[in-house]
Parts: structure tokens; sequence; C-alpha cells
């Protein structure tokens, strides 16, 4: 069977997509990633790089309070992620955010499968698509919402410290309470580097300036 729309990806802009040509009775297939060792250390796990982080404070609609009943009653018992009952987060979290929209696209007839996309045909129509499963699928369409991915060094602390002290967004994390006032180290310089650590500073600094960024 050709598919009308494949989505490859299962971040926010996969689900957004899936959201819409689901919405528009497309019946799409979202193709959200396979689970492997080597996704895993390079963050493309399905459900995409916020599905990696902990708190998230700037996405609208999610201001404060216990969200425990809510995900409870909005999805599987099997997909609900852990929160911690003695230190609850206090705003939704990114695989809980992650988690609802994944479940939003289903609501509206998305289908899922888990696996990697390693090959497409875009010199004919359908195009052709090989997964590392070794499945083939044709498409009249296909939206790559694959997004980006954290350059980080590849250390086996950095590993074990991620989300626990070890950032890869300034902007996103900068303002949660690990990071305020505390000296920061910021990994890389240039223009980018510069501008995180700018970023950094002023996020989460009560007052200026009372913290160090080194470059």
């Amino acid at each position: 069977m050709t598919e009308r729309v494949v989505i490859i990806g299962s971040g926010p802009a996969g689900w957004t997509a899936a959201i819409y040509t689901a919405r528009a009775e497309l019946n799409p297939l979202v193709v959200e990633g396979a689970v492997t060792e080597e996704n895993r250390l390079k963050g493309t796990l399905p459900l995409g790089q916020l599905a990696l982080t902990t708190e998230v404070e700037n996405y609208p609609g999610f201001p404060a309070g216990d969200l425990t009943g809510y995900l409870q009653s909005a999805l599987e018992a099997s997909r609900v992620p852990y929160r911690d009952p003695e230190h609850p987060p206090e705003t939704i979290t990114g695989p809980e955010l992650m988690e609802l929209m994944r479940q939003q696209a289903l609501n509206f007839g998305a289908r899922t499968l888990t696996d990697d996309v390693v090959q497409i045909d875009l010199a004919r129509h359908p195009f052709v698509l090989k997964t590392l499963g070794g499945q083939e699928i044709t498409a009249l369409a296909v939206i790559v919402a694959t997004g980006a991915r954290a350059n980080y060094l590849g250390l086996a602390s950095e590993e074990r410290f991620k989300n626990k002290g070890v950032s890869a967004c300034a902007v996103c994390d900068g303002a949660l309470p690990r990071f305020r006032n505390r000296p920061l180290v910021v990994v890389g310089g240039g223009m980018v580097g510069h501008r995180v650590a700018r970023a950094a500073t002023e996020l989460a600094a009560d007052e200026q300036p009372k913290r160090h960024v080194t470059l």
C-alpha cells in the first residue's frame, strides 16, 4: 500500500505535521526513530531532544502545578513518564510534553513506526523509503522533520551528568534552579559561544554581575 504522507522524525515539528495531516484525513505514518544504543548516544531516540530534558519553563500553557492526574488521564499507563512524588517538577517536563504531542497525533488517526529511515529514493514517484529494519515504504509525500542534535563532546562524565548540570541549551535551561547563581563553563567559542555565554549570564543571575562564564 502506498502511504499518502510519511513523516520522518518525532520531535515537536514531526508531531505538529502529524496532527495537521491527520486532521486533514491524510492518515499519516510517523517514522519516529529506532530504539538503538547508537541513537541513545547521539540523542536521536524517538520523541526528539526535548524528551531528554527535565522541566520546560518556556512552553506556553503549563505555568505551574501538579500535572500527575492530567497525564494519567491523557496517556496510556505505560506511556506516563515517571514523576518523583517526593520532589515533583513544578511544571511540565520534556518527556511529558512529547508524550502528550504524540498522543494528540494518535487521537486524530496518525500511525507510528518505531524505526529509522536509512534511504530515500526521490528520483521516482511515489517516493521509496527503506528503513533500518529492512522495511520498504512507498509514499506520495514525505515530510522530513528530523530537526537537529546537540554537538556533545562524547565524554563518559558528560553523559552521566546530562540534565544534572550539563546542558546543550542555555536559553532553555539557564533559568532553572540547578543553574541559577552558579559558576558556568561554556565549551565552545566564536559568535555562538559568546551568545550562549551572554544568555546564560542574563537568565541565571538574580543580580548582575554575579556569575562568571568561561569560554
